[in-house]
């Protein structure tokens, strides 16, 4: 009986969370993803520990710029196109973020030998993992009220998918594309 009622109790944690405690759980949440995305080969040289990916991590989400490790040396270019185009989807559409980064990305991936193609569809399918936030796509907006979502609602549902694409999606890109 102990245990089946802590389970109870334990269901619907993140609802009794106020405002200032539910933004530091989100926001150490994001910092935990993003540190061991970044960790991950597909992201990173071997070069790259997971103390400097927190470092990073935690830069990016501060928008410091204070980093403890070189990202054009240190990440591979999926790693620094993840990096920017997660950070350019937090504050605005996936749309307005390949508008911006698609460009960029055509015109960097000939000096590093690389198929353009290869890194448009990294930052297209990079600027898609809107998973994490209602913010982040108008349909999550859409029904984020009417739904009775909570923020974090959203966040937990999303974390699979976006650690699971974010695997496997440059995996295969640079399976079909051939790389580095």
């Amino acid at each position: 009986m102990p245990i089946g009622r802590a389970i109870e109790r334990s269901q619907g944690w993140h609802r009794r969370l106020t405002v200032p405690q539910f933004t530091v759980v989100t926001g150490l949440l994001v910092v935990l993803i993003g540190t061991l995305l970044l960790a991950t080969p597909l992201c990173s040289s071997s070069r790259v520990g997971l103390w400097e990916a927190l470092f990073t991590a935690t830069s990016a989400i501060t928008v410091t710029g204070l980093s403890i490790i070189d990202i054009g040396n240190d990440l591979t270019t999926f790693g620094q196109v993840f990096i920017g185009t997660t950070l350019l989807t937090q504050v605005m559409s996936n749309a307005a973020s390949v508008a911006l980064l698609a460009p960029v990305a055509v015109q960097l991936a000939p000096s590093l030998q690389l198929s353009p193609t290869a890194l448009l569809i990294t930052v297209l399918f990079g600027a898609s993992q809107s998973f994490l936030t209602p913010v982040g796509y108008q349909t999550n907006l859409m029904v984020f009220g009417p739904g009775r979502y909570r923020f974090l609602d959203v966040t937990r549902y999303g974390v699979g998918l976006t650690l699971i694409m974010t695997i496997i999606v440059p995996a295969l890109i640079l399976w079909h594309y051939g790389g580095s």
